[in-house]
C-alpha cells in the first residue's frame, strides 16, 4: 500500500505489480537519444529499437488504471498539475510549471471507512465544547500510566469508586483503540484489492504520495481565492470527504466501462454528489506572472485527466523507478556523490566525499532520480533508453556537466572572431582546432537545460552483450553504473579537504571512469517523514530572506513575514518532537529544555536541518533583518508602494524584529544544544547574534550554551572584535547582566579555563573598561565589628594564627563594606540608591553594601529577571561580576589574579563570605571567586582521591567484575627470583 522514500512503510504480504505495465518503462514523449556518443566510447542505444519504443508511447494512453498505482492529475481545458507540497502546507493548487514534480504524484486508493474515527471526534469535540477536555486528557495521561505500572491493580474495582473523569478516559481509550483497529482493516482491504481494475463511477480516494495525506474537502472552511467555495486541502487521516466519484467527462464514456490511463472525469465529492473539484476561475496571485490557480470545491465542476505516472511498487521490488530517492556510492573510496558549495565559488561542484561516520547517514548523499524529458512520468529505469536527471535532494539542484568558464553569449561571439583570425593557418574552418573549454560536473538550479540529461551505463560491458536485441535492460537497485553527460564521463578528481573528499572531473574518455552503485534509499516511515520537513522548509525561508534582501521600501519586509514565522513554529514542533501544525507551547518546551536539557529533543532532526540548510537559512533572515542597509531604510522617511496600507514606521521595524527574532532564535536554540556542528556553523554568525542580545534573551542563551560547551569554538571563532562588542554592549546598556555573562562564557568551557580569551578579557575588561566595575572598599570611619553568629572555628595558638591569610580578621573583626560605581542613568546612580558622598570625596559617592543588599534580597531571588527594579539590577550586576572575575583567573591565569587581587582583597572576600546579613546568591558568587584567586593558586596543588565507591549503573553487569590482582602469568614470580638469592646468603638451610 506503501511505496519507496514515502511515510507510510508497505504492508505484510503486498503484492507487487511492478513490471506488469511494460508501458511503463519509457518516457510518454521521449525517445532514446541516438548520436549522443561517438562509438569509441560504445554507444549503446542502438542496441534497442525505436519501433518498440513508438509502439509503448502509443499504447500507454490506453493501459488501464489499477488500484496502487501512482497518477498525475492534469487539468481539462487549462494547462497545469494538482499540486501540494504536503509537508508543511496542505493547500492545492493547479501548477503549469512546478518546482518538484513529486509535489504531483497521488496513489488511487480504495474507499477507507471512517466510522470509528468520527466516533472519536465527535467525542473530542463534545469535550471541547463543555470545556472538560484539559481534565479529559489529564485522566487519559492518568490511565495510561497506571496501566503501565507494574503495581497497578487487579482492574476489579467497584464502579461506584470509580470517577466520572476515569470512566470518560476509559471510553476515549476505548476510541482511540477502535480507530486503531479501523485504519488496521482498511490497510489489509486495500492490500488485498492491490491490482485490481477500476471503472468509471467508482468511489476512490487519492493520496498524496510525499506526504502519506489524503485529497479532501473541509466542509467547515472556505476557499481562499473564491470565497463562496468549500476549501480542499490535504487530511492526514482523511474523511468521508476524501471520497471521490470518478465521473465521466464526455457522454460517450459510461459508468462500469473500464476507466484507462489519461481518462477524463469529474471527480464529484461522493458525499455531496452535487459538489465536485474545481480550479478557480482566476490567479492565486492576479499581480504575479505566476498562472498558478486555486483548487476548491463547489457546484461548477473542472474536468481532469488522471495520467499513469507509475504502476504500484514497494520497497521490496528488485528494479529502480523513475521518482525515488536514490544515492550514488564509490566503493573504491567509500564516498558518495554529493554537492559542496565552497566559499568563495560562485558554483556548487560535484564531489565525492567521504563520510566521516558510516554508520550515520547524512542526507547530502541523496538523489531523487527523474525523466529528463518529462519528468512527471515514472516508470522503471533502464539502460541507455534515454536521459535522466538528478536532483540533489536538499539543495534542490540538478547535476550537470557544462563548461568551466561558463561564458555568455557575448564572450562566445567574442572567442569565435578571435578564432576566425586563425584562418588560413592550417585550420580550413576558420576556429581554433584547441577546445578552449574545460568540463565540469557541477550543478544548475533547473534541471531542463540539455546539460542536466544524464545517461546511464551498466559498469560491465557483459550487461549488454547478454541482451543484444532483446529489449530494455532495467536499472535494479546496487547496480553499478557509469555517468555521461554532454559527451563526458564522470571520473574521480584529486583530493579535496584533506582526505575527506575528491573534486570529481569530465573526460571524454570513459576508460577509467568512476563506476558508482546506485542505491535505492530504503527508510522507515519515520524516517523518511523527518527527511522532508527541512526541504519543504528550504524554499519558504529563502522566499522570504529574498523578500528582506531586496526591498526597497520599509513595508516591503512585511511580505510574508507571518508565513515565514509560521513556517519557523513548525520547526519548532519538529525538533521538540510534536506535531507540526500544533500551537507551540514555548514554556512547555522551556520546562522540558529544564528538566531533561537535549533529551528533549531530537539529535537526528537536529543534523538534518543543519545538513539541509535550514540552520544557515534561518541565520541568514538574522542577518539581513539587521543589515546596514535594512536599518537605512529603517531610519528613513516612512514611504509605501502602492496598495500597500500604512506607511511603517521606525517602531514598526522595531516590533517586527522582535517578532522574528522570537521564534527564530528558538529554532536555533534548539538546533544547537548539545550539537558541535551546528554549533560551529553558527559560529561563524557570531556578531550577527551579539546584535541581537538587546532584542531577545534567546540570543544569549544560544551564546552562552555555545560558548559553555564546545571548547573548539572558543579557541578557533573568539576574536577579540567579539569581546569588543560585549563591551560595547555592556556600556551602552543599564547595566545589564546579561551581558557579563556572555563576557563570563568566553573564559571557561566545561569548567576548564580558556587561556586565550581570559588574556582577551584582561586586556580590554579588567585594564581597559575599569569605569564599568563595581567597586568595593573597607569603610575608613565605621571600623570594624564582630557580627553575631559567626563561627571561626578552633582557637589557634599564636605561632599558628601568624600563618593564616586574614588572621587580622579573627581579632579585629570584620570591616563595614561601601560599593561605588559610575553610571548616566539617573534611577542607576548611587545617589538613587539612598548612598551619597564619602567626606569630601566628589565622586559618584558610595552606599554601604548591606543597604544595597536589603532585607528583599532574601526574599526574592535577585538572579530572576522577573524581579525588577533599579536596585534588583545593581544587584545582579555585582553577582554577575563576582562571577565574571571567578571565570576570568579560571585554572590560574595568574595576570588576571594579580589584578583581581587588588580589586578584591582577602579581607573583603571573607567579610561578604561570613557576613550573616548578606544573601547567600552573593556568597555563592564570593565563594566561587576565592576559590579561583585564592585557593586555587601556588604553592597549592590538586590531589585526586580515588573513588572505591561506583553507580551500579557504570557497571558492566555483562562481563565478570575482578578486583586488581596479580596478573595469573606473574603470580609467585617475585618469590621464586628472590627465594634462591636468600638462600645463597643464609648459613642455615631453608626450611
Amino acid at each position: 500500500m506503501s511505496e519507496p522514500n514515502s511515510p507510510m512503510p508497505p504492508a505484510a504480504g503486498s503484492r507487487d505489480r511492478a513490471g506488469s505495465i511494460a508501458s511503463q518503462n519509457s518516457d510518454a514523449g521521449g525517445r532514446a537519444r541516438g548520436g549522443s556518443m561517438d562509438s569509441d566510447n560504445g554507444d549503446i542505444n542502438v542496441l534497442f529499437p525505436t519501433d518498440a519504443e513508438e509502439a509503448e508511447n502509443e499504447a500507454e494512453d490506453s493501459q488501464p488504471l489499477r488500484i496502487g498505482d501512482y497518477v498525475t492529475i492534469r487539468g481539462l481545458g487549462l494547462e497545469g498539475l494538482l499540486c501540494a507540497e504536503g509537508i508543511l502546507e496542505d493547500n492545492c493548487t493547479l501548477t503549469s510549471a512546478p518546482a518538484r514534480y513529486d509535489d504531483c504524484v497521488f496513489q488511487i486508493c480504495l474507499k477507507n471507512q471512517y466510522s470509528a474515527s468520527r466516533e472519536l471526534d465527535n467525542f473530542i469535540q463534545n469535550a471541547i465544547e463543555k470545556g472538560t477536555y484539559d481534565e479529559l486528557m489529564a485522566a487519559s495521561r492518568l490511565l495510561a500510566a497506571a496501566v503501565s505500572s507494574p503495581f497497578d491493580g487487579d482492574g476489579d474495582e467497584e464502579e461506584e469508586d470509580v470517577s466520572e473523569e476515569a470512566k470518560e478516559a476509559k471510553f476515549l481509550k476505548a476510541l482511540q483503540k477502535g480507530k486503531l483497529n479501523e485504519q488496521r482493516l482498511n490497510g489489509t482491504y486495500m492490500d488485498q484489492q492491490l491490482g485490481s481494475l477500476m471503472e468509471y463511477g467508482q468511489v476512490i480516494q487519492l493520496r498524496h504520495r510525499k506526504s502519506q495525506k489524503y485529497l479532501t474537502v473541509d466542509d467547515t472552511g472556505v476557499a481562499n481565492v473564491e470565497r463562496d467555495n468549500l476549501k480542499v486541502y490535504l487530511s492526514d487521516d482523511g474523511s468521508a470527504l476524501s471520497w471521490f466519484t470518478l465521473a465521466p467527462y464526455y457522454k460517450i464514456d459510461r459508468e462500469g466501462e473500464q476507466f484507462s490511463s489519461n481518462a477524463a472525469v469529474y471527480l464529484r465529492v461522493a458525499m455531496r454528489p452535487k459538489e465536485a473539484i474545481r480550479h478557480s476561475a482566476v490567479k492565486i496571485n492576479k499581480n504575479s506572472k505566476n498562472e498558478d490557480r486555486e483548487i476548491n470545491c463547489s457546484l461548477e465542476a473542472s474536468g481532469w485527466r488522471i495520467c499513469l505516472h507509475s504502476s504500484y511498487y514497494n520497497q521490496q521490488v528488485e528494479e529502480l523507478y523513475a521518482g525515488e530517492i536514490v544515492s550514488l556510492y564509490d566503493p573504491l573510496n567509500n564516498a558518495y556523490l554529493t554537492l559542496i558549495e565552497v566559499q568563495g565559488q560562485f558554483r556548487i561542484d560535484c564531489y565525492l566525499h567521504i563520510p566521516t561516520d558510516v554508520g550515520k547517514p547524512d542526507s547530502n548523499f541523496l538523489w531523487v532520480l527523474e525523466r529528463h524529458k518529462n519528468p512527471s512520468q515514472g516508470g522503471k529505469v533502464a539502460f541507455g533508453k534515454e536521459a535522466y536527471r538528478f536532483r540533489h535532494l536538499n539543495t534542490g539542484k540538478y547535476l550537470c556537466c557544462r563548461s568551466e568558464n561558463m561564458w555568455k553569449m557575448g564572450n562566445r561571439l567574442v572567442q569565435s572572431v578571435l578564432n576566425m583570425n586563425k584562418f588560413g593557418e592550417g585550420n580550413a574552418s576558420g576556429f581554433s582546432s584547441e577546445r578552449s573549454d574545460n568540463f565540469i560536473f557541477a550543478s544548475m538550479g533547473g534541471g531542463g537545460s540539455q546539460s542536466c540529461a544524464i545517461e546511464l551505463h551498466p559498469a560491465h560491458e557483459a550487461v549488454l552483450t547478454r541482451n543484444v536485441g532483446g529489449g530494455p535492460i532495467y536499472i535494479t537497485d546496487n547496480s553499478a553504473i557509469k555517468i555521461n553527460a554532454a559527451g563526458q564521463w564522470l571520473h574521480r578528481g584529486d583530493r579535496f579537504e584533506g582526505d575527506t573528499s575528491f573534486k570529481s572531473k569530465a573526460r571524454a574518455t570513459k576508460k577509467e571512469c568512476s563506476q558508482l552503485v546506485m542505491r535505492r534509499f530504503v527508510s522507515s516511515a519515520a524516517d523518511t517523514a523527518e527527511i522532508m520537513v527541512g526541504v519543504a522548509a528550504i524554499p519558504f525561508l529563502k522566499r522570504y530572506f529574498m523578500v528582506v534582501h531586496k526591498h526597497t521600501c520599509l513595508n516591503d519586509i512585511w511580505m510574508g513575514h507571518s508565513h515565514y514565522i509560521h513556517i519557523v513554529n513548525q520547526l519548532i514542533n519538529f525538533v521538540a518532537n510534536s506535531p507540526l501544525n500544533s500551537a507551540t507551547d514555548y514554556e512547555a518546551l522551556e520546562m522540558d529544555l529544564t528538566f531533561k536539557g537535549a533529551g528533549a529533543l531530537s539529535r537526528r532532526k537536529q543534523d538534518l536541518l543543519r545538513e539541509q540548510g535550514v540552520v544557515m537559512g534561518i541565520l541568514n533572515v538574522l542577518k539581513e533583518i539587521v543589515s546596514e542597509r535594512t536599518m537605512r531604510t529603517a531610519a528613513s522617511p516612512p514611504k509605501k508602494r502602492h496598495n500597500q496600507g500604512r506607511a511603517k514606521t521606525h517602531a514598526d521595524f522595531e516590533q517586527l524584529k522582535r517578532d522574528i527574532a522570537g521564534p527564530t532564535l528558538w529554532l536555533l536554540r534548539l538546533c544547537i544544544m548539545d550539537n558541535e556542528e551546528s554549533q560551529m556553523l553558527c559560529a561563524d554568525h557570531l556578531s550577527t547574534l551579539i546584535t541581537y542580545v538587546p532584542i531577545d534573551v534567546t540570543a544569549t542563551t544560544c551564546l552562552v550554551h555555545m560558548l559553555s560547551t564546545n571548547v573548539e569554538l572558543q579557541e578557533t571563532k573568539v576574536t577579540n572584535r567579539d569581546i569588543e562588542n560585549f563591551i560595547a554592549m555592556i556600556r551602552r546598556s543599564k547595566m545589564d547582566s546579561n551581558y557579563l555573562n556572555l563576557l563570563k562564557a568566553t573564559c571557561s568551557c566545561k569548567g576548564k579555563g580558556i587561556d586565550g580569551n581570559q588574556c582577551r578579557v584582561v586586556d580590554l575588561w579588567l585594564e581597559g573598561s575599569e569605569d564599568l566595575s563595581i567597586g568595593v572598599i573597607e569603610d575608613p570611619v565605621m571600623g570594624k565589628y564582630h557580627p553575631e553568629g559567626v563561627v571561626w572555628g578552633k582557637a589557634l595558638e599564636q605561632a599558628e594564627r601568624e600563618q593564616v591569610l586574614g588572621k587580622e580578621l579573627l581579632s579585629d573583626g570584620l570591616s563595614h563594606l561601601m560599593l561605588t560605581w559610575g553610571t548616566n542613568h539617573d534611577d542607576l546612580t548611587v545617589q538613587s540608591m539612598g548612598g551619597g558622598p564619602m567626606s569630601d570625596d566628589a565622586g559618584p559617592g558610595y552606599i554601604n553594601i548591606k543597604k544595597l543588599f536589603d532585607e528583599t534580597s532574601f526574599v526574592k531571588d535577585i538572579t530572576s529577571v522577573s524581579n525588577t527594579g533599579a536596585k534588583a539590577t545593581v544587584q545582579r550586576y555585582f553577582v554577575a561580576q563576582l562571577n565574571l572575575a571567578a571565570e576570568i583567573c579560571l585554572d590560574r591565569n595568574y595576570l588576571a589574579m594579580d589584578i583581581l587581587r587588588k580589586q578584591f582583597p582577602y579581607p573583603i572576600c571573607i567579610t561578604m563570605l561570613k557576613d550573616p546579613k548578606l544573601p547567600n546568591v552573593l556568597k555563592a558568587a564570593t565563594a566561587k571567586l576565592m576559590n579561583s584567586l585564592y585557593v586555587d593558586e601556588d604553592p597549592q596543588c590538586e590531589m585526586r582521591l580515588p573513588r572505591l565507591s561506583h553507580p551500579w549503573d557504570d557497571l558492566d553487569i555483562t562481563s565478570p567484575f575482578k578486583l586488581p590482582a596479580v596478573p595469573e602469568d606473574q603470580k609467585y614470580v617475585w618469590a621464586t627470583k628472590k627465594i634462591p638469592t636468600i638462600n645463597a646468603n643464609t648459613t642455615e638451610p631453608h626450611r
